[in-house]
């Protein structure tokens, strides 16, 4: 075979190739990627704020808390079970679980009324114990309470956003 005889056949198998390097046709809608849901950067930060509460329960258990030891069980059952559904809530936040709002709101409503109790419980055996005035005591568990209040209706306020809402939607 001579030189020009391999030269056709090797432009042959090139245009051979070519022709099979026809991209494939684009994606119909069927398809197509699906969209993905875009996670606002509030629910990121509540789930954040979550697991910093995770770790504020955990840190609670191994404190020294005044009063009973009936007082000190409640409080640590009270903190592991709210560690765990912090734990919980905050992971489907993140993976945008549909429920994960709704659970959230219902998490943070029922953590602001069993806080209150063991904020007035603790701070009387805190009063009792160092000989403090009662109105002082009370005057403090307002105060705790209110900047409690304004913190859970804040992320309340913001997981009832019509964008969060929408996002959680999808």
């Amino acid at each position: 075979m001579t030189i020009p005889e391999e030269r056709a056949e090797g432009a042959q198998a090139r245009d051979e190739v070519m022709v099979s390097r026809v991209p494939p046709p684009p994606p119909t809608a069927a398809y197509a990627a699906p969209l993905v849901a875009r996670r606002p950067v509030s629910v990121i930060v509540i789930a954040i704020l979550f697991f910093i509460g995770v770790a504020m329960e955990v840190a609670g258990l191994f404190q020294a808390v005044e009063g009973s030891s009936t007082f000190r069980l409640i409080g640590q059952i009270d903190s592991v079970v709210f560690a765990l559904l912090q734990t919980v809530v905050g992971i489907a936040l993140l993976q945008m679980r549909p429920w994960a709002r709704v659970t959230a709101i219902i998490t943070i409503i029922v953590r602001y009324v069993t806080t209150l109790p063991f904020i007035y419980i603790g701070s009387m055996y805190a009063a009792e114990s160092n000989g403090l005035q009662m109105n002082n005591i009370i005057g403090s568990c307002a105060i705790i309470a209110f900047f409690l209040l304004i913190y859970f209706a804040i992320l309340i306020i913001v997981l009832t956003r019509p964008g969060v809402k929408a996002a959680f939607a999808r």
